[in-house]
């Protein structure tokens, strides 16, 4: 108990010692603003002090926030293009939002002059397609078969070629 006490004596000592040897010390003044005078001692052995004065032109305020406002960022440069990238023109709506990929042929029935079909999609909701209607982003229903649906996918790019595709719809096998 004897030497926690002594210990913290020992440190509130200290810390008075510091605190009479800085209040000893030559008080800063303020000159409008715009400098500050501070006396110092510059050599410790001969007891000259010497004045400095502490010009604030042309720097920095201390008090000011280093952190600002965002400055708007400069535009940036354009992507370059590639000239064989298809090209995306209109908004996917109905049957388009569907890549084929993503449907299964369920069925197919003939009426007279209109062949249709039935797909449904992997949540096993049902849609009927017909000859002519878009399908997936570039994709057409071209025909519609015993067999299967084919559909013709034809897409333009930058350069302006044309490439062709054509996908074919088949009935899925069950394995049983």
């Amino acid at each position: 108990m004897k030497k926690i006490f002594l210990s913290h004596a020992i440190v509130i000592a200290l810390f008075l010692f510091n605190a009479i040897a800085v209040s000893q010390e030559a008080p800063v003044s303020a000159d409008e603003g715009s400098s500050a005078t501070e006396t110092m001692q510059t050599n410790g052995d001969t007891g000259q002090r010497e004045e400095f004065q502490y010009e604030s032109i042309d720097r920095a305020d201390p008090f000011m926030p280093f952190i600002t406002e965002r400055t708007p960022q400069p535009a940036p440069r354009p992507i370059q293009e590639e000239p064989d990238e298809i090209i995306e023109s209109t908004r996917l709506t109905g049957m388009q939002l569907f890549e084929p990929s993503q449907l299964t042929l369920v069925a197919v029935m003939f009426s007279g002059t209109e062949n249709i079909a039935m797909v449904q999609d992997s949540s096993g909701q049902g849609y009927i397609i017909k000859e002519g209607m878009l399908i997936g982003k570039h994709g057409t229903i071209v025909d519609i078969s015993n067999n299967g649906v084919l559909i013709e996918e034809v897409m333009q790019t930058r350069r302006g070629r044309t490439l062709t595709n054509e996908i074919s719809m088949l009935f899925e096998r069950e394995v049983q």
